[in-house]
C-alpha cells in the first residue's frame, strides 16, 4: 500500500500513533521522496511525495497488486479495457511498478519483484 501526498511529513506522527510505524528516511524516487512505513523492521507501505510531473489529484491510498511481469499485466489489462497510467518503472533494487486504469477510472498499481 501506498499515499501520495504533497508532504508526508505532517501524517508520520498520525500513522506512528495510530499503528506502531517506523519510518525511514527519504530516498529519492521518480522526482519525488519515497519515506518507507516499517513494522519491526519490515516494510508494510510507504509515502510518495508526489512529484512535479504527477497532476493533482485526491489523496488515496493505492494498492499494489503482485504479478510476474509487470510488462505483460500491463499489456493484458490495455487489451481488456484498461489503460497505462503511467508505464514500468524501475524501484531500485526492489522490481518495478506500473499503474494502471482499470476501464471503470479505478487505478492501481502493478509490482513485480526483482527475481
Amino acid at each position: 500500500m501506498e499515499l501520495m501526498v504533497d508532504d508526508p511529513t505532517p501524517l508520520l506522527p498520525f500513522y506512528a500513533d495510530l499503528f506502531g510505524w517506523q519510518f525511514s528516511e527519504p530516498i529519492s524516487m521518480n522526482g519525488g521522496e519515497y519515506t518507507s512505513f516499517d513494522v519491526n523492521g519490515k516494510s508494510v507501505g510507504g509515502s510518495l511525495k508526489r512529484p512535479p510531473s504527477v497532476p493533482a489529484m485526491p489523496l488515496v491510498w493505492m494498492n499494489y497488486f503482485a504479478v510476474a511481469s509487470v510488462d505483460a499485466g500491463a499489456e493484458k489489462a490495455a487489451t481488456l479495457g484498461g489503460k497505462i497510467a503511467m508505464p514500468k518503472t524501475e524501484i531500485p533494487e526492489t522490481g518495478y511498478f506500473a499503474l494502471i486504469e482499470d476501464p471503470t477510472g479505478a487505478v492501481s498499481y502493478l509490482f513485480e519483484l526483482n527475481g
